[in-house]
């Protein structure tokens, strides 16, 4: 086993590069970390603690996603088949945002890089590829500047408090993440936001919907 503290999250924006389409502001990790070798498999699991963490798109100046603290449980990566699982990221006090175009594109729109399903493509010498998977994100006390331009009438809200999570995160190009949330706008009427999207797609918009607008 080995704990590692106070490293500096700038320092892996190169291996990020290669997976996301996510730059890297600010951040300090701790990391509690366990190396499996048995049968020709080699896997790595961990627990994190990330504190102060800010992300941006890299064409844009403002971040999309800060928080106070992020914890993650059961991270467990396959050096043999390249893959990371996460069971689950609790963010809190969140601040995020999110934002429609008329086209239905979101500011999450091919975020992640594309990865292939194809078998015959999968742990090949040239593929520097890998394969991820986030089971649940929970968000707690957060902020949410919500803005969508898709509809007939565009409206923007920003919503305080807000709790909620957004399930099944991955990489792969038909993958669909189911996001809900709920919190008062502006501290006072309640709203819930219910829908799906696809990270690594342009067009990742598939299914939203608003209670009490």
């Amino acid at each position: 086993a080995l704990k590692m503290n106070g490293l500096e999250l700038l320092t892996f924006q190169a291996y990020l590069d290669k997976y996301a389409d996510i730059k890297i502001n600010s951040g300090v990790a701790n990391l509690d970390l366990k190396a499996v070798i048995a049968d020709e498999n080699r896997s790595f699991l961990a627990n994190a603690q990330i504190d102060r963490l800010s992300l941006s798109r890299p064409h844009e100046k403002s971040a999309f996603l800060t928080f106070t603290r992020l914890l993650a449980k059961n991270i467990d990566y396959s050096a043999d088949s390249e893959q990371v699982k996460i069971s689950r990221l609790d963010l809190v006090s969140p601040s995020l945002g999110i934002d429609i175009d008329a086209d239905e594109k979101t500011n999450f729109s091919g975020i992640m890089h594309v990865q292939s399903r194809d078998p015959a493509k999968t742990n090949t010498s040239d593929d520097e590829s890998i394969e991820f998977l986030i089971d649940k994100i929970m968000l707690k006390d957060g902020e949410v500047a919500f803005t969508d331009r898709s509809l007939k009438v565009p409206f923007k809200r920003n919503i305080n408090a807000f709790n909620g999570s957004i399930i099944a995160v991955g990489s792969h190009s038909d993958g669909k993440s189911v996001l809900n949330l709920e919190g008062p706008i502006n501290k006072y009427a309640p709203e819930k936001i219910n829908g799906s999207i696809l990270p690594a797609q342009q067009k990742a918009l598939t299914a939203v919907s608003y209670t009490n607008l």
